[in-house]
């Protein structure tokens, strides 16, 4: 957004009070009045010619008077035609096109562009003299403001405005407040790597160190006199936004921490540590803030960072311990069954009925068993995920015998709660592929 300098702004400032100083003489007519005396310049010419006519036609010397009236409008410029009238309406002598030129009112009234006068032939009145000038304006509206007080008001603000810029230029340098400070504190808060701001109740910067003009990439002597608050911060959507350094001349006392993010000058967002505090003049009034900001951008992209990794830890215990709870149970269930088929084989063995029990129990105690060789083979292999360590086999697979292993320990679960199991293959299976039959036994 185009923004005036506070030169610019006080040579406008100081062109306007001349112009206005200006215009106020001109009302309380303390100047010459161009149209006043213009029209008293064409009187005192039309009564002269006038008196001159009158004595010319006592005479009776026609000819002298036509040399004197022509030569009248060839030396004067501002004059277009002129007419000598008998009291009848009789045109007795005239310029060229006199005429076309005379639009004068009948009943004997002169304006700023039509002047008659009456001329006498003795002491009788012979009729009158008519002057025809140019329009001292132009026609309409145009006419009415185009004066030479309107040309003189404007060349006036050209001329003032330049010189003004012009001196407040030179005299700024001296003036620049930041001239003020002694250049051994200047080059201490320069080597700050914080932005610092010095503002006056009006926002407006009065001081900006070197490495806050580096963020916005505008040297410091432009930033004197713009608002902090106009610089490119990246504000959320809200219209009660106050600024903090606002509201610590507000309050009356310094705030601390508060977070804004704005945009730099290569376009990346960076968020700053905002402190401000008001500054006491020697009035006892509040004059202004400092206001410091502390660029934190890695700090807060860390602890993003931080945050997701936090996460991700939590989310991985989470399965972890979701792991343990489903192995907790995969042992319950195989352990429950050797105990139960182990009390059976504690029967009577010379009975042949048991002794085909305890068959049938060593088997289902072998099967558990080796379920809960696997189990352990799992948590361990989630040891070795963590460490980084697991291994993967690739021997010959019988598909089949681990579909019938797994199906053999998921069954008596399934028909405990009710739930139908069956295993059946949409397509030929292979006898033997490659692969590693522990990890296949922990997908199914």
């Amino acid at each position: 957004m185009f923004r005036l300098s506070a030169r610019s702004q006080i040579a406008i400032g100081l062109t306007g009070i001349a112009v206005s100083a200006l215009a106020a003489a001109i009302f309380l007519d303390f100047t010459p009045n161009w149209d006043r005396a213009n029209r008293e310049g064409r009187a005192r010419l039309a009564e002269t010619l006038a008196f001159t006519t009158s004595a010319f036609l006592s005479r009776g010397d026609a000819d002298s008077l036509s040399g004197l009236v022509d030569a009248m409008v060839q030396r004067n410029p501002h004059l277009e035609s002129v007419g000598v009238r008998h009291l009848d309406g009789e045109l007795l002598l005239a310029t060229a096109q006199h005429d076309t030129y005379w639009k004068g009112a009948p009943d004997g009234t002169s304006t700023e562009q039509y002047i008659q006068v009456p001329i006498f032939a003795g002491e009788q009145r012979f009729g009158r003299i008519e002057l025809v000038f140019q329009p001292t304006r132009a026609a309409g509206l145009l006419g009415h403001f185009l004066n030479e007080w309107t040309l003189a008001m404007g060349f006036l603000s050209i001329s003032c405005f330049a010189t003004f810029s012009f001196y407040l230029a030179r005299m700024l340098k001296q003036l620049d407040p930041s001239k003020a400070v002694p250049s051994h504190v200047r080059s201490a808060l320069d080597s700050l790597t914080e932005g610092l701001l010095v503002l006056d109740r009006n926002e407006r910067v009065v001081l900006a160190n070197q490495s806050f003009s580096t963020m916005l990439n505008t040297p410091s002597e432009k930033l004197i006199g713009r608002k902090a608050s106009e610089f490119p911060w990246e504000l959320e959507e809200s219209e009660n936004w106050i600024p903090p350094w606002v509201l610590a001349l507000q309050q009356q006392q310094p705030l601390a921490n508060v977070m804004l993010q704005m945009r730099d000058a290569d376009g990346a967002v960076r968020t700053f540590m905002v402190n401000c505090s008001p500054v006491l003049g020697t009035d006892g009034r509040y004059r202004g803030v400092l206001a410091s900001f502390d660029d934190v951008t890695q700090l807060e992209q860390k602890k993003v960072e931080l945050h997701s990794a936090k996460e991700a830890a939590e989310s991985a215990n989470r399965a972890k311990s979701e792991f343990l709870a489903n192995m907790s149970h995969e042992i319950r269930t195989p352990m429950t069954a050797i105990l139960g088929y182990a009390d059976l084989l504690g029967g009577d063995e010379h009975n042949p009925r048991n002794r085909e029990i305890a068959t049938d129990a060593v088997q289902t105690i072998r099967n558990n068993a080796n379920h809960l060789l696997a189990v352990i083979n799992d948590i361990l292999d989630m040891s070795k995920i963590e460490a980084g360590q697991l291994k993967v086999e690739l021997i010959d697979t019988d598909v089949l015998q681990v579909t019938n292993e797994v199906a053999t320990l998921l069954m008596p679960r399934a028909r405990g709660k009710g739930i139908d199991f069956d295993v059946s293959f949409e397509s030929p299976i292979p006898s033997k592929v490659k692969s590693d039959p522990t990890r296949l036994r922990q997908i199914l």
